[in-house]
């Protein structure tokens, strides 16, 4: 098995093509301005809560306008025993 032709390599130029690798790596300033696994989980739980206050809000509307139908059928159940009583006719 012949052996290939390698080039030598001084230590400068060792030197400098591992600088050059290192020149695109992150700093540490770099990673500090990432967002971590927590900040991202929190986001998603903010999302998830808006969501959730958002569905509250509409059934909260849904029962105010059920329990006011209840109570104007109650108050002409009402007004309709009164009338009854003092001898008006209801429908």
């Amino acid at each position: 098995m012949p052996k290939a032709n390698s080039k030598k390599v001084s230590n400068e130029e060792l030197a400098r093509m591992i600088a050059r690798g290192f020149e695109s790596t992150a700093t540490r300033a770099d990673i500090s301005n990432m967002a971590t696994k927590d900040d991202i989980a929190n986001l998603a739980t903010k999302a998830e809560l808006a969501e959730v206050k958002q569905d509250l809000e509409e059934i909260l509307l849904k029962f105010d306008h059920l329990a006011y139908k209840f109570e104007v059928k109650d108050l002409q159940k009402r007004v309709g025993l009164l009338e009854r009583k003092i001898g008006l006719n209801s429908r």
